[in-house]
């Protein structure tokens, strides 16, 4: 009777994990997936329509089926269209060669109006949500940076590209059927400037890009600070060791590149916050205890800015500090936008080839951070996030 017991045991797990990837974790199902998918779609849509309407303007006649064209009158046409109409004369029954260039352009408008309507739908959940202002924040050169705002600013470049990708797929996927690679691309897009990573095979909640996988550790610490209570006061090492994982590990890959200083550095993230907790233990408990500590945590391992003091040399704070202070980890050594190795590839590939797009590749954004350090900035400047 065990086996059976076994088996549905391990059916529940399966099924949990489907749910909670889906729900929680960084395949493009996070935050508004669903509405960025349907803004995009509707986009293609409207812009599929504009297309066929602008089409029907300008050549004066409507494809009824194959071979077969009416006459479109002035009239039937929108009235905001109506200037354009019959600016092209085109016979769709003649071969002559000059006839060519019509029947293709008469052929591409829908497709066209399709892809420029798939950007325009993607781009606006961005503007909506703040993200692109707050990209357009980072590019400004007397802005002053915390390592995760360089790493924001990475991964929402990195999906530039793959919204072009996706505005190229939008009309071919309408009329061919490209849909797989149109979803990929449109996947991609939204995963990078979402600040989500792609890894189905980890089953940690770690599917995030570094900032995310931040704010993920630091809303888990009610958590193991509930199991502490409960536990004798240790907090589990887990907390530390996903931390180190998902966070340092993305971005400083060589410089924890030995089980040795993995384990080091998740001594010292553990340590930490053991230290809070042991501080706040000896006067408060229950949840005075819990939201004290998880606003230390915040303090201590959180995305804060730097600031400059009176005499302009900067101060670091958070997880910037952790870095810099504590863990005595280099910004030389500082590796952005590797939370997908496919698109990191594809960005700093094209940028070195074509020189597009340069000054926002990972290198750019890790060099702004090193010019940061290295110079003495104006009083005052920067601030608390």
């Amino acid at each position: 009777m065990a086996i059976p017991g076994t088996i549905k045991g391990k059916i529940v797990d399966a099924a949990d994990y489907v749910g909670k990837f889906i729900s929680t974790n960084g395949h493009a199902q996070q935050a508004i997936p669903a509405m960025h998918r349907l803004s995009a779609a509707g986009g293609m849509y409207l812009g599929w329509k504009g297309g066929d309407q602008m089409r029907d303007a300008v050549f004066a006649n409507n494809q009824i089926s194959e071979g077969e064209f009416v006459e479109k009158k002035k009239e039937e046409i929108p009235g905001p269209l109506r200037f354009m109409y019959h600016a092209i004369d085109w016979n769709p029954h003649s071969d002559a060669p000059s006839e060519q260039w019509k029947k293709i352009l008469y052929q591409s408008m829908p497709a066209i109006g399709a892809a420029l309507g798939t950007v325009a739908g993607s781009s606006a959940i961005f503007h909506f949500n703040g993200r692109a202002a707050k990209y357009a924040e980072f590019k400004k050169p007397n802005t002053t940076l915390s390592v995760m705002d360089a790493e924001y600013a990475t991964g929402y470049a990195q999906g530039g590209i793959h919204v072009f990708g996706t505005s190229l797929l939008g009309g071919a996927s309408a009329t061919s059927g490209l849909v797989v690679p149109y979803g990929m691309e449109l996947n991609t897009g939204f995963y990078t400037r979402n600040g989500n990573a792609v890894n189905l095979f980890n089953r940690s909640g770690g599917n995030l890009a570094p900032p995310k996988a931040l704010e993920e550790r630091l809303a888990k610490v009610p958590f193991y600070i509930q199991s502490a209570i409960k536990s004798g006061g240790k907090i589990s090492k887990d907390w530390a060791s996903i931390f180190v994982r998902n966070t340092l590990k993305h971005q400083f890959p060589k410089a924890l590149d030995t089980t040795a200083k993995e384990a080091k550095a998740i001594d010292t993230v553990h340590g930490f916050l053991q230290e809070i907790y042991d501080k706040h233990s000896k006067t408060l408990n229950g949840e005075e205890l819990i939201k004290k500590v998880r606003k230390e945590a915040e303090t201590k391992f959180g995305i804060i800015k730097p600031t400059y003091d009176e005499k302009g040399q900067i101060v670091y704070h958070g997880y910037d500090k952790l870095i810099k202070e504590d863990l005595s980890l280099k910004f030389e050594d500082l590796v952005l936008g590797n939370s997908s190795r496919f698109a990191r590839a594809i960005k700093e590939g094209v940028s070195k080839v074509t020189g597009i797009g340069r000054s926002t590749t990972a290198e750019a954004w890790q060099q702004r951070i090193i010019d940061q350090n290295n110079s003495v900035g104006t009083a005052g400047r920067g601030g608390i996030r």
